[in-house]
């Protein structure tokens, strides 16, 4: 029996089969997946699952369930249907993300390297029936202001002026979504104060800023368990001698190890505390101890993806380090985690 893929990724087969609900009947440590066809479920495989994986299904904002049944709706009203539920975003910062896109308007912004974040960026602007890229200066953004997008997808900023009208624009009720180079949420922030973005408009039209990363997936057929060496324990916040895994390689991969692309998020979302904080013109460690108080960031997400076998020690540590690195939720230390509010961050 082989392990489950990642949820997302039952799901979007679900959904290319033209299923309308996914059910994942529990059965110890499996589970039977069948999609809804008509009046028929389809069977769409027997799979190995571990706890965290059980818990985000549970999670799932679709998901209903009883005695020994999840099911996780995807017709047209279900809400995973919406593109942010195919992007890998776990549950919790999921369900948060929602909340604050449920508000008009607004700048929504997209951080991570050029394919993932505009992959991101086209998941944030969703539902939508017009949304044009457009490069991120002020001529194209008065171009698409005139032009009755539901969202306005924009590719970096060239400078204040650009910046200045996003913001003028979004908090006259348009949506904006922006790509942006940055190694983390916060830092995109800082970005906008660079270009002089106002105190007030930062506060007022910025709803959430996400970060992504991408990390080669291991195999889940072949992955190697090994004992944690000292140096990778301590940036993983585990004892020394902790299971982790390692790349070995089988039929199923091709014998490279890996199979498919792991993604990792952190999301600042502009809640009313973080609202203040940006009002009043806080520094970056600021936002980030609230911004991060019982949410993961980069590194956390990274490390606990490490710990479940999804990536390697290796992968978590690169992260970590292009993230800036800085401490999970409620950790005493930049690089010891708190396991219990690193999971309840994660979830």
């Amino acid at each position: 029996m082989t392990s489950a893929p990642a949820l997302e990724d039952l799901i979007g087969t679900a959904v290319r089969d033209g299923a309308t609900a996914l059910h994942l009947l529990l059965e110890g440590g499996s589970v039977a997946a069948m999609a809804r066809q008509g009046r028929a479920l389809a069977p769409l495989g027997q799979f190995k699952v571990s706890a965290p994986w059980l818990d985000r299904a549970h999670a799932h904002p679709g998901a209903a369930h009883m005695d020994d049944r999840i099911v996780i709706r995807i017709d047209a009203h279900g809400v995973v249907r919406d593109a942010l539920a195919a992007t890998g975003i776990p549950g919790t910062m999921r369900k948060r993300l929602h909340a604050a896109l449920e508000l008009p308007g607004g700048i929504v912004v997209a951080v991570g390297p050029p394919a993932g974040r505009r992959a991101l960026a086209e998941a944030l602007a969703e539902p939508a029936s017009y949304a044009p890229w457009i490069a991120g200066e002020r001529g194209p953004l008065e171009a698409a202001a005139r032009m009755d997008c539901d969202s306005i997808l924009v590719d970096g900023l060239a400078d204040r002026a650009a910046a200045s009208l996003a913001f003028d624009l979004a908090r006259m009720g348009q949506r904006i979504v922006i790509a942006m180079d940055a190694i983390s949420a916060v830092s995109a922030i800082e970005q906008f104060r660079a270009f002089k973005v106002e105190r007030h408009l930062l506060g007022a039209a910025l709803r959430a800023v996400v970060a992504v990363h991408a990390a080669p997936r291991l195999c889940p057929d072949c992955r190697l368990p090994v004992q944690a060496k000292s140096s990778e324990s301590a940036l993983l916040g585990i004892d020394p001698g902790t299971v982790i895994y390692r790349a070995a390689g089988c039929g199923c991969c091709d014998g490279t190890g890996y199979a498919g692309t792991a993604f990792v998020y952190e999301a600042v979302i502009v809640d009313g505390q973080i609202h203040g904080l940006l009002a009043k013109g806080a520094d970056s460690a600021l936002l980030t101890r609230q911004a991060f108080l019982t949410a993961p960031t980069l590194a956390a997400s990274a490390r606990v993806l490490a710990r479940e076998g999804a990536i390697t020690a290796d992968e978590a540590i690169r992260i970590t380090r292009a993230g800036g690195g800085g401490p999970a939720a409620g950790a005493t230390h930049p690089h010891i985690l708190d396991s219990a509010g690193f999971r309840r961050g994660l979830a």
